[in-house]
This record gives structure tokens, sequence and C-alpha cells, in this order.
């Protein structure tokens, strides 16, 4: 083989995996309040391996976590405000507030003031 055709056999590799179809990157983007209220009533948010949580249109919700003992379940409301959901839970009494993000498909993610990330998929209706 040619020393010239060595030095191409890179980057044409390089180019022919770029053009390749791959796993589509999702395009988050930060809801506002009547785009939350529309996203989460009704629906049901499932953590990968923590639990679900449901959003009815009564302002209630539920938590359950299935990683603790016999799972527990935690209940609450939820309201939006500011651009945020926010939830209080029947036993803690403050409300905790979230920035909101959806993928436009099934993914959804909320963000507490300090940019800690709960990540989660909608429930397939």
């Amino acid at each position: 083989m040619s020393v010239s055709r060595k030095l191409t056999q890179g980057p044409v590799w390089a180019v022919l995996l770029a053009l390749l179809p791959g796993p589509a990157l999702a395009e988050w983007r930060v809801l506002s309040d009547a785009e939350i209220e529309g996203v989460l009533t009704g629906r049901t948010v499932v953590y990968d391996d923590v639990g679900w949580q449901i959003f009815t249109e009564a302002g209630r919700t539920a938590f359950h976590a299935g990683e603790a003992r016999m799972g527990q379940t935690s209940l609450g409301e939820w309201i939006v405000r500011d651009g945020q959901s926010c939830q209080r839970w029947v036993r803690l009494g403050d409300w905790a507030c979230y920035t909101v993000e959806y993928d436009g498909e099934d993914g959804v993610r909320f963000i507490d003031d300090h940019g800690n990330v709960s990540a989660g998929r909608f429930q397939a209706e």
C-alpha cells in the first residue's frame, strides 16, 4: 500500500462514521406556566430505578418510591407558579419548586434552585 493511500484511510472512515445515523439528541426546553400545566396534568412520570409520580388535575400528587422497603407512597399537592412546578408533601409541609424542562416527546426534567436534576419519562398512556 502506498504512503498516500495510508494517509487518506483515516479521514475517509471518520467522514463515513459521521454520516451514519445515530441516536437523536434530545433538545430540552424550559416550559412556561401554561406549558407545565399542559404537560404534567393527568400524567405519570417514571423515574428510572427510583419510582413514579402522578400529577392529577385536582392538584394532588403521589410519589411511589419503588426502592423503599415494601414501596412507600408519599401524598401531596402540586401547583404551577412563576415558571416552576411546586410540590408540597403532607409530611414535610414546605413547598419545593422546580424548573421543568421537556424534550418534546416523553422526557421531562425537574431542576431545583441548586441545579440538581431529577429526570424521568412519561408513562405510555
